[in-house]
């Protein structure tokens, strides 16, 4: 196991390795159930949930990365260059974009944050319970986009509404680079001043770079590559392949070369190269390294469950053995 993963394993979803079998559900299904307490004040845009035990809450986050990250892996499996149209890649670009957006969020869970959107309903649900510990009439709680992050020395759940006005994709890559940063801080403080953690938090750092290239500084940037070729057309990715307003049109041979160059998110992470001159070449490497470090995230948790079959088994893993078979 590389040790990326190491590093990055103290910083998992307290119990998310002792999940096991099949699971479904996930965080919106969590809210349904209310098997949790809330005893602590809420807001038009906060509330914390607290749990006497945590197995359901861990076991909605092990479902939503189970999911995504299958879903994240299916996508481009079969990613292929067409020889009939070499410069044909604008489909390969976005579904690139999307196997990382899920790749991310499966991340995210593993790293214990989840940015889920809470509806009215749920909401309602959520600002009548706490009415009902508190003895008082319900507040409300406004429905929306909330980061959520578990305290487990605490046993409780505090979410906060995004305070910008962010779309879902915007809104998810702020809380995922927020997340990263300080993962990237806490491996640099914890190996003390060791070579790997510091070649780790390094590589961490430049990939939070990308993500808040060209002044995107929500760490959208991705999104906003994703947004271009799909809305825009740019980057001469759609036929007829040419020159276009912002972009330049890219040649058969880089063409080819992106997505191999993409397909090295099979390989070690660490050795993904993240800087380039180029906005494709940065943006496929940027979506690399991100499925490339959930394959080892995923793969490693799926190794260490500590009771019974890891739910990973399930999906993913199950996922990618068939498709290599």
């Amino acid at each position: 196991m590389s040790t990326i993963t190491e590093l990055i394993r103290p910083h998992w979803l307290a119990g998310i390795n002792k999940v096991h079998g099949h699971i479904h559900g996930g965080f919106p299904v969590l809210i349904d159930e209310q098997k949790y307490q809330i005893y602590d004040p809420t807001g038009l845009d906060f509330y914390t949930l607290s749990f006497a035990d945590s197995k359901p809450l861990v076991e909605a986050f092990a479902a939503d990365c189970n999911r995504f990250s299958s879903a994240a892996f299916e996508t481009v499996w079969d990613l292929e260059h067409n020889p009939k149209f070499p410069k044909a890649t604008a489909w390969a670009i976005i579904k690139c974009y999307y196997s990382a957006f899920y790749a991310a969020q499966s991340l995210s869970r593993i790293l214990g944050i989840s940015s889920s959107r809470i509806t009215s309903i749920q909401a309602s649900k959520i600002s009548n319970l706490a009415a009902i510990f508190s003895g008082l009439a319900p507040s409300p709680i406004s429905a929306g986009i909330y980061v959520c992050q578990f305290d487990a020395q605490k046993q409780k759940l505090h979410c906060a509404k995004h305070g910008q006005n962010l779309g879902s994709h915007e809104a998810f890559w702020k809380s995922f680079l927020d997340r990263i940063r300080v993962v990237s801080s806490l491996i640099l403080s914890a190996g003390m001043g060791s070579l790997d953690a510091q070649q780790i938090a390094s590589k961490l750092i430049e990939f939070c770079n990308n993500l808040c290239f060209s002044n995107n500084t929500s760490g959208n940037w991705l999104s906003v590559i994703r947004n271009n070729v799909t809305y825009q057309q740019s980057y001469g990715t759609w036929y007829p392949f040419k020159y276009t307003v912002k972009s330049k049109s890219v040649s058969g041979r880089e063409c080819r070369s992106l997505l191999n160059y993409f397909k090295s998110w099979r390989s070690d992470s660490m050795k993904i190269q993240l800087a380039s001159k180029n906005d494709l070449d940065r943006f496929m490497a940027t979506c690399a390294f991100i499925l490339a470090l959930c394959r080892e995230c995923t793969e490693d948790l799926s190794q260490r469950c500590s009771s019974g079959k890891s739910f990973l088994m399930y999906g993913p893993k199950a996922y990618v053995n068939f498709a290599t078979a």
